[in-house]
Parts: structure tokens; sequence; C-alpha cells
């Protein structure tokens, strides 16, 4: 259920031990392969935190039953709670686009005389970061169709954050009025997207 799930270990009191990537989980154990310098002793009872891309953040009690060089393995796992964070579940990706339209004075879309190229760096439910040479003030708003999460959808996009720079503009902007179901489907199309990107990264 977990397997490749990135994680984070704790104390019972709350400082972080350990990070890493679940190996194995069979629900009453758990393999962690860890990631950098940790701080475990055998026997320790500590908070496991995985983070699924289904179930979202997952809290888990264990006993730490043994650690071989980065292997450590968890034992006497006990469920206690999850929660799932759409709005901040992004995925990271290249996704190139050309804005088409912009909203005119009366509120009304209108076509623009050239497209502007944009690249989608990354996604979630709530809104994308993107790169593009235009210049766009905050507050900016413009309309595009999103095309990857099955049946297209016209979504509004508003600025919210400007870097600007000679090698690229960046820009955070928000989804103005998403539905509840089209935000659903982009939410889909993250989870998918991570789940492939970490089988990538198992395989390479």
């Amino acid at each position: 259920m977990h397997e490749f799930d990135r994680c984070v270990i704790t104390s019972k009191s709350g400082e972080e031990l350990a990070r890493g990537e679940i190996d194995a989980f069979d629900g009453s154990k758990a393999r962690v392969n860890i990631i950098g310098d940790y701080s475990l002793r055998v026997a320790e009872d500590v908070n496991l935190f995985i983070y699924n891309s289904v179930k979202g953040e997952c809290v888990y009690f264990a006993d730490v039953e043994s650690i071989d060089g980065n292997e450590l393995v968890l034992e006497n796992l006990k469920f206690i709670s999850s929660r799932q964070k759409r709005n901040s579940t992004r995925a990271e990706i290249l996704l190139h686009y050309k804005i088409t339209h912009k909203f005119g004075a009366d509120g009304n879309i209108e076509k623009l005389e050239k497209p502007i190229d944009i690249t989608i760096i990354n996604i979630s439910a709530n809104g994308m970061y993107i790169k593009c040479d235009e210049k766009f003030e905050k507050w900016h708003r413009f309309p595009f169709v999103f095309r990857e999460a099955g049946m297209p959808m016209c979504l509004t996009a508003e600025v919210v954050r400007c870097v600007y720079s000679n090698r690229g503009n960046k820009y955070g902007c928000r989804f103005v009025d998403i539905s509840e179901k089209d935000a659903d489907n982009i939410y889909r199309f993250v989870l998918h997207e991570q789940i492939e990107q970490r089988r990538r990264r198992r395989i390479f």
C-alpha cells in the first residue's frame, strides 16, 4: 500500500529523526530506505508520517526493530490517522501550452492577436506555477483549456506571484472559481503523475 511513498520519522515529542522512502509495508511492519542523516536507536518508540498519493498524510506509532546502514525496519505499527491535502498536492511537470485568449475590459473573453507560449512547471488542484517570456502583472487573469486530465476543462488562472528574469518570467497562479469536479479531475491527474514519476525514478 505504501511502497515508494515518502516518509518522515519523528520522536514522540515531535523531533525529526529521519527521512526516507518506504521500501516494503505489510500493515504491521515497514522497511524504510533512509535518505540522509538520521538519529535513531533500536527499540525506540517513534511516529511514522507517510505521504501517500491516495490517502494523503498517514500517521502511525511504531517501534524501531533494526537499523542496518540506511535500511530501517519498524515494527508494531499502529495506525493513528490520515488526512488528505488535495490543494497542496502538486506534480512537478513540464507542459507546454499556448494562451490564445484574454479577458476584455467588459469581462468577456477575446482572442489575442498573437498566442502566448507558457510552460506549466507544476500544478495542483488549486493552481499552477508557469514560466513564459510575457510580462504579466499581479492579479492578471487569463483563460485557458487544460487537456491533460481527461475531458478538456476551461479554467481561469490569476497571477498571485511574479518572478521576473531575463531567462524567463515565472508566475504562481491560482485557479479562480474552479468547480469541485474540475479540481477533482486535476487532483487525480496529479496523483497519477506522482505515481508514474516514482516508478520511473525506481526503474532508472
